[in-house]
């Protein structure tokens, strides 16, 4: 139940007394959803959708958190062999965030559901619940619950030397605030939404510009990353630039063989091999000749050649195989595109519809 005000933009009104907010089990965007609505209204309980017999293992675990764990529950076997069901404990599930923040906001909980001796699955076909294309937690999130194998993200460096997660160099586009990252400290940007205002309004106004390090721990064991260094934050500083920052906090994050940076610009590649030789390296194109982009990807160490779609060829794959580079190719989204570029034997496609795609290739088996 809550006490919801006239403008709330409830997705459900059973009452004036009691709202209903639908979730996907598993959907990170549901989760911030959650979140968001739990923070920013007035309710005088929560009602968790699982049985009252969990909610005591259930509550210690979510108190651990952002340790995931979880709650199991036995279950009779026609085959007398052990058998249970369980529930994740863990913060991307709408479920868990609800009564996540519901314990620390000080909200009341009842568990509402019925207790069952077997659990019977039912299989639904859920949305693709792709909502954010720019950089955020919530849009990694949005990614992660639609099996994407692989985030890709930009990096850029802020006045005061943070590496920061951000699409473009400057803030007007993305976030409500105006100028150059890179004249900005930390302390300013995390003060901004980073909601993308200029395409989703006031929805995701949360959300707030990471660091590095937090993406990294974020996506740490659950997805492998590739970090794209701007051009434009490339400095005439090799040693305390953006490429060695950015090698130092994969390092930190222990995470060097989880990722791989990404780059326009040789000179950064080039300071990257040098600092983090360990790292896998992709070389980004706009357009060029096979050869030429073969050779700029060979003087920088790289594994991975990576041209705009436009520039792909059944020359470039076939010269990439004789090198023993893996060709990928970026910003495919729509299914009929991706179809068209199965006989390039790709080692990677970028994607602003990660859920559209892979659907795409679950029904061409």
């Amino acid at each position: 139940m809550a006490n919801i005000d006239e403008t709330t933009g409830a997705v459900l009104r059973l009452s004036t007394r009691i709202e209903v907010l639908p979730v996907l089990h598993g959907s990170g965007d549901m989760a911030q959803e959650v979140r968001e609505t739990l923070i920013g209204r007035r309710f005088d309980c929560l009602a968790v959708p699982l049985p009252p017999s969990v909610e005591s293992m259930l509550e210690r675990a979510v108190e651990v958190l952002p340790r995931i764990s979880l709650v199991m529950l036995p279950e009779p076997d026609e085959n007398e062999i052990p058998a249970c069901s369980f529930i994740p404990v863990d913060p991307c599930q709408a479920v868990i965030m609800g009564v996540r923040v519901a314990k620390g906001e000080g909200i009341p909980r009842a568990y509402i559901d019925r207790d069952v001796t077997a659990f019977v699955p039912t299989p639904v076909a859920s949305p693709d619940p792709y909502a954010l294309k720019q950089v955020s937690l919530a849009a990694f999130a949005s990614a992660l619950e639609v099996g994407a194998e692989v985030i890709e993200f930009d990096v850029q460096l802020t006045a005061d030397g943070e590496v920061v997660v951000i699409h473009d160099p400057t803030l007007d586009r993305t976030t409500d605030g105006q100028g150059r990252v890179r004249e900005k400290r930390l302390q300013e940007i995390r003060a901004l939404s980073a909601g993308y205002p200029e395409r989703w309004g006031s929805r995701y106004s949360g959300q707030r510009v990471p660091t590095l390090a937090e993406a990294l721990a974020f996506l740490r064991e659950r997805s492998r990353v590739m970090v794209e260094i701007k051009a434009d934050s490339v400095s005439d500083d090799g040693e305390g630039g953006i490429e060695a920052r950015t090698v130092a906090e994969l390092r930190k994050a222990g995470m060097e063989k989880e990722v791989a940076l990404i780059s326009f610009s040789r000179r950064a590649l080039l300071r990257c091999r040098d600092l983090g030789p360990e790292i896998v390296r992709g070389h980004l194109y706009h357009r060029g000749e096979p050869g030429e982009m073969l050779a700029g990807a060979q003087e920088a160490d790289c594994e991975i050649v990576m041209p705009e779609k436009s520039a792909l060829s059944v020359e470039l794959r076939d010269r990439a195989r004789e090198a023993g580079l893996k060709v990928a190719t970026w910003v495919v989204d729509e299914p009929a595109e991706l179809r068209s570029l199965a006989h390039l034997d790709l080692y990677g496609v970028g994607s602003n519809r990660p859920g559209v795609l892979l659907e795409a290739v679950r029904e061409d088996g």
